[in-house]
């Protein structure tokens, strides 16, 4: 149906180019200002929203070094 093929083709219209899929420290950098400058904790389906294209376990990862250096005596 033309609908659904419509449907399938503006979502992938949407998603970022490959190319320009931010770099994994870039993206620890966006998720660590959102923590700050958001009212409410920021779940994973909106930064799979905004980082589209981008591999889930990439923005797990960077999630995951995010509270390692938060719990680290560094900080």
């Amino acid at each position: 149906d033309e609908a659904a093929a419509g449907a399938v083709n503006h979502y992938d219209a949407e998603a970022i180019p490959e190319e320009l899929h931010p770099k994994p420290e870039e993206i620890r950098a966006i998720v660590e200002a959102l923590t700050f400058v958001s009212k409410e904790p920021v779940t994973m389906k909106e930064l799979a929203r905004m980082f589209k294209g981008v591999d889930k376990a990439v923005i797990e990862a960077q999630i995951e070094d995010l509270k390692t250096l938060y719990r680290s005596e560094e900080r």
